[in-house]
Formats: C-alpha cells, structure tokens, sequence
C-alpha cells in the first residue's frame, strides 16, 4: 500500500528537484528525506529519481506518480480550504424547514440579512405541516425545522426558540379604532374571521378565548393567515393574528393592531433536530439571526 507520507516527501523532491531543498521546505534533514525515498523506491519496486551532481530528475515511473501526487496533494489543499470557508462562512450549504407562519412571514427575512453577509453560502428552505417536517428532519433532507406546532418523534429533539403572538387585529376604519379603551369582551362580541381547522373544538383562538371565559362568534371560516387579513380588510370582521404576519400591514395602514388587555395570546416556536446531530457553524449563526 502507498504510504502518503512517503507520497508527501517525494511529491515535495518532485517539485523542487532537489533533495536539500525538499528537506528545507519540509523541515527535516536530507539524509531523512533520502531515506524515505528508498523506503518508497523499494515498495513500488521502481526506481523514481535519477540522482546527478546539481540535483534530481524524474524517471518514467517518477513522471508516472509525480503526476498522481500532484493531484492527490492538490485535493488535499481543496478540502482545507473547503474547510477553512466553511467554519469562515464562506461556502456552505444549509437546508432548514419550517412551519407556516414561520416559513412565510419570518424566515425570509433572516435569509435576507444571511445572504447579505454570507454570500457564498447556499440556503433552501421548505414550508411544511409538523408530519412532513418530521420526516424531512428523520430522512436528513433538513438539519433544522423552525415550528409553531411541536414536532414529535423520539429521534427528534425540540426546544423553545422563541415566542410569537396572536394579537387582535381590525380594519384602519373600523369603529373600535377610535375608541380610547376597548376591553376584551366588546372585541369578541365583533363580527369574527375564524381559521378554518378540522378540531371540532374550534381554532387555537377558538379554544384560547374561551378558557379566559371569552366567546367569538365566527361570521366567515377561512383556511390561511393571508385569507384572515384580508376579510379583515375588507371589512367582513375582526381576528387575531400573528403579530410576525401583520408587519407590512400595519405599516401600510391597512389594519391596525387593538390594544386589548388580557386578549394577546402567547404561543411557542420550537427549534427541531435530530437528537444527537451535531450543529454546524452555519445553522448555528443562522439561528441566531433567525432570533434577532
């Protein structure tokens, strides 16, 4: 078998044609370096060098492997490089999943703001319901999922990442918008855009509401975010949504965000992985952004 630190030595002889010099760049004494070439002379059974009074030459078969060394040694300096820009951020690779709220309306702009400064490194992102998103993360396929709904698998492991919130929202000419006080009880006595779920019990609003003793009455039933907004907009009712969902929204005036005591409803996004998958640098300073 072909000993690389053999290979490293001659490869070195190779490049510089000379013994002495191979022996400085390589730091080591040149009766070393004549050593090791005998050692590999004999292995291969070949002879490799010819040796003259100003230095060395290839023979046919030290051309032959000369070749290969530079090859084998020209990937070596790929993979640490390769190396080095990865744990620099310089190239990479990370595929993240994400549930709906998450995937629509915050990790765009996390990936906005990593692309800027991470340029070289390659982003792909699915959004998914928490069933795909298991299998996504059990197959490899992703290395994280960022979710409202938890994740559940004893391969997995899920932690709190933060926290979103569901606020209540209203059309900008709504009557309540004047008002200077709107307690909880008059917001949900509003016409209400309900989200359409299959649970007989009603939505996570639904059954949030009415463990506070409150009570909606949905006037419409509609199955996303963006179909909730815009009934409200239009003026069909009221609703509450996640705060992440409504930025552009409010700043454009279109609806605006009550200031209710004791409505806003506090709920979970979870970080998911595979249990025992170590984190690479890439998901970890994405994460962190991902929070900021």
């Amino acid at each position: 078998m072909l000993n690389l630190h053999h290979l490293s030595i001659f490869h070195a002889v190779a490049e510089t044609k000379s013994v002495s010099r191979a022996a400085g760049r390589l730091l080591i004494s040149q009766p070393a370096v004549s050593k090791q070439l005998r050692v590999l002379e004999q292995s291969l059974k070949t002879k490799l060098f010819d040796r003259h009074s100003n230095g060395v030459s290839l023979t046919a078969s030290g051309m032959v492997l000369a070749g290969y060394a530079a090859r084998i040694f020209a990937m070596v300096e790929d993979a640490e490089r390769g190396m080095s820009d990865l744990i620099s951020l310089r190239q990479g690779r990370l595929a993240i999943g994400a549930g709906p709220t998450v995937g629509v309306y915050l990790l765009p702009k996390a990936m906005v703001r990593f692309k800027r400064e991470y340029p070289g490194v390659h982003l792909h992102a699915e959004t998914e319901g928490p069933d795909v998103l298991r299998q996504r993360l059990l197959d490899g396929v992703i290395e994280f999922a960022v979710s409202e709904a938890p994740v559940v698998s004893s391969e997995l492991v899920s932690r709190h990442l933060m926290d979103d919130v569901l606020v209540p929202v209203v059309s900008s000419n709504h009557a309540l918008v004047g008002k200077r006080t709107v307690t909880a009880r008059e917001f949900c006595r509003q016409p209400f855009v309900a989200r359409q779920v299959e649970s007989t019990s009603g939505s996570l609003v639904e059954r949030t509401l009415q463990g506070r003793g409150l009570r909606v009455v949905p006037v419409i039933t509609v199955g996303s975010t963006e179909a909730i907004k815009q009934a409200v907009i239009a003026g069909l009712g009221v609703a509450m949504v996640s705060r992440l969902a409504i930025q552009m929204e409010l700043a454009a005036g279109l609806l605006v965000e009550l200031k209710v005591k004791g409505l806003a409803i506090r709920y979970p996004i979870h970080h998911i992985c595979r249990r025992f998958r170590s984190q690479s640098k890439i998901a970890a300073k994405f994460l962190e952004m991902l929070i900021q």
